[in-house]
């Protein structure tokens, strides 16, 4: 991987991959419907997280809404299948009481390149390691990632920040 590649460097400490958190399912539950059937909230929530295949979102209750934890994932369409409650010998499945649809998470934190959504990367340098060496360490690793397995995958990878740059140009001024 990008990153086990980026570590191996003599002179990097960590690499700091910002890839943003996994799309949430978001359940919008109809009350109405729900209390007709005698089923509640607090039983809409605990079915739906006693399935440990769930990725984590919300379900929204009128103008509350509570949040979800999951790991792993279900489609919409898995998770409307989920049986909530048996009432006359049928059952009552979520989305009998419940629209499901996935959507993207609120973004926290995003990286964009050249306009486009990407992935961040940050590589940190070892105490007491020569920072240009590194530096030039760290390019030569992402040419060949470029030229390699990334094209392969049809991915590409851009330096947005090269602090070489600025210490290559104070070390001139000094000699």
């Amino acid at each position: 991987t990008v990153r086990s590649r980026l570590e191996a460097i003599p002179g990097v400490a960590a690499v700091e991959v910002n890839a943003g958190p996994p799309d949430n399912v978001r359940i919008t539950l109809d009350l109405a419907r729900a209390a007709g059937l005698g089923i509640s909230v607090p039983d809409v929530a605990s079915r739906a997280a006693s399935a440990t295949n769930v990725s984590g979102g919300q379900l929204d209750v009128g103008r509350r809404q509570y949040t979800l934890r999951f790991t792993g994932r279900f489609s919409p369409e898995q998770l409307g299948a989920l049986v909530l409650a048996w009432r006359e010998g049928r059952p009552v499945r979520l989305a009998d009481l419940a629209t499901i649809d996935v959507r993207p998470p609120t973004r926290q934190f995003f990286a964009y390149q050249n306009g486009n959504p990407a992935i961040g990367i940050r590589v940190l340098r070892a105490n007491g390691a020569n920072v240009l060496a590194t530096l030039d360490a760290v390019k030569a690793a992402v040419a060949e990632l470029r030229a390699g397995p990334l094209t392969a995958h049809g991915l590409g990878i851009e330096q947005s920040f090269d602090a070489s740059l600025f210490i290559r140009r104070a070390v001139r001024l000094l000699t």
